[in-house]
């Protein structure tokens, strides 16, 4: 589903379309690669839920710094990933 507002108008949901599916697809392979991890699979389901009081501009601009916390300690407990 596709929960959006055009200008000033109402919120409305609606059934996603291809070309969402494809955008949001484009969009995650883009963050993935920007933040160093592989490209989702398509034709899977992606659902993100941020915590209460975190946007996705949040995501955006700490995701990197999350990730390479993530991989080091990873990497620390099991060796190199690549």
């Amino acid at each position: 589903m596709v929960r959006e507002r055009v200008g000033g108008g109402p919120w409305r949901t609606r059934p996603a379309d291809g070309e969402d599916v494809a955008d949001v697809q484009e969009a995650l392979e883009m963050f993935m690669r920007e933040v160093g991890l592989p490209a989702p699979p398509r034709g899977d389901q992606w659902l993100l839920h941020l915590p209460v009081g975190v946007s996705g501009a949040d995501l955006q601009v700490n995701g990197p710094v999350v990730v390479a916390a993530i991989r080091r300690r990873l990497e620390d407990l099991l060796g190199a990933l690549d």
